[in-house]
């Protein structure tokens, strides 16, 4: 069960990555603003870290 938690959630943070590069860095790229990157990439990893910090603590 833990392997297919592991292999999902590396499925999850290719798809993640997948989509930065694809959507996030072009729009970057056209349109310098710092806070686009920043926000696409501090809301997908806080919402991540808060996922597995309430499983940890339930565990």
């Amino acid at each position: 069960m833990q392997d297919l938690r592991f292999i999902a959630g590396v499925m999850v943070l290719s798809g993640g990555l997948s989509a930065l590069v694809k959507y996030v860095l072009p729009l970057w790229v056209r349109q310098p603003e710092p806070w686009v990157v920043w926000s696409a990439l501090f809301v997908p990893v806080c919402g991540l870290g808060l996922a597995l910090l309430t499983r940890r603590q339930k565990v």
